[in-house]
């Protein structure tokens, strides 16, 4: 299966030998390897205190202690801490408390793009992300406390989605 933008057997995410935990020594996800392909819609399943979340960390630079291999397409991401996987086009989004309640939601997206190098780059991706989600094009002002459950996420995501890459971009809600 290939892609524009994947990998060459159209991997989007790839991880092999996953390890760690958030103190050294007590590892919580242990040699986890796995591949999302493009157009794939992957679930991690698993009862309270499993890893799920910790594995979704780990593919984002956000566990401070880990081992293993992560590629984002085909370029390896290993090294690279969360602010540099955001750049990448890599984001965490989580499942609960992921909205600027205060702020609208076109304020939301902007900083999602405050690393973004123009204000013009930023109305640009912005948009793209009104096309995504129409719901969140016909309340640009709104408050983000004042959107439904739905379109919230709508919003997370598209906040998470905004930091990236244009060309490729993978939330990651837990």
């Amino acid at each position: 299966m290939s892609g524009e933008g994947a990998g060459p057997d159209g991997a989007v995410l790839r991880g092999r030998g996953l390890s760690g935990g958030y103190v050294p020594g007590v590892d919580i996800i242990h040699e986890v390897d796995f591949d999302v392909f493009t157009g794939e819609i992957v679930t991690i399943i698993g009862p309270n205190g499993a890893g799920k979340s910790t594995l979704v960390k780990a593919l984002v630079g956000a566990l401070p202690h880990m081992r293993g291999r992560r590629w984002l397409e085909d370029e390896e991401v290993s090294g690279l801490d969360r602010p540099r996987m955001v750049a990448a086009g890599a984001a965490f989004v989580p499942q609960t408390e992921n909205v600027f309640g205060a702020l609208t939601v076109r304020e939301n997206l902007e900083m999602g793009g405050y690393r973004r190098s123009s204000r013009s780059e930023v109305n640009d991706r912005i948009g793209e992300l009104f096309e995504l989600f129409p719901p969140l094009r016909e309340r640009p002002k709104e408050r983000a406390d004042r959107l439904s459950g739905g379109q919230r996420q709508m919003l997370a995501r598209g906040r998470g989605r905004l930091g990236g890459s244009p060309r490729r971009s993978a939330s990651l809600p837990v």
